[in-house]
């Protein structure tokens, strides 16, 4: 069964080519444009992780973040906080606020998400290209 996370990010584009992305990882991805669609998606379906754009039009990500991990219900949830803001002191401010990773926002930000996830204990059980699938379903 493939992991669920819930991506709270603004940018509609960016959303759909990480959705994309991360399906391809075998996750199942569930978009949320702003911090209350996001907050009322995650309270809905408790995703196994949770990946929140720091800039936000309705909220900041910090102060979602922070919400979250001050929920008894939801703080078990660990949250990679995204972000195009590179400096030092942002990272900080991510994990100074419960945020369990901050993730650049680049070229290698699917990779990086992946790779935190996997250490984290969550994998998406990548799914089989359909020529490695016929080629199981054909020797049995």
């Amino acid at each position: 069964m493939s992991k669920r996370l819930v991506l709270i990010e603004d940018s509609q584009l960016q959303a759909m080519r990480l959705q994309h992305e991360l399906a391809h990882h075998g996750f199942q991805v569930e978009i949320a444009n702003t911090g209350g669609q996001g907050l009322a998606c995650i309270q809905a379906q408790q995703p196994d992780a949770i990946l929140l754009d720091v800039m936000l039009p309705d909220t900041d990500g910090y102060a979602l973040c922070r919400r979250l991990k001050a929920d008894q219900e939801l703080n078990h949830i660990p949250i990679l906080l995204l972000t195009s803001r590179s400096a030092h002191e942002a990272t900080v401010a991510g994990l100074s606020v419960g945020a369990d990773a901050y993730v650049p926002k680049d070229m290698d930000t699917v990779q990086n998400v992946v790779a935190v996830l996997l250490q984290l204990g969550i994998d998406g059980q990548a799914l089989q290209e359909p020529n490695q699938t016929k080629a199981l379903n054909s020797s049995q």
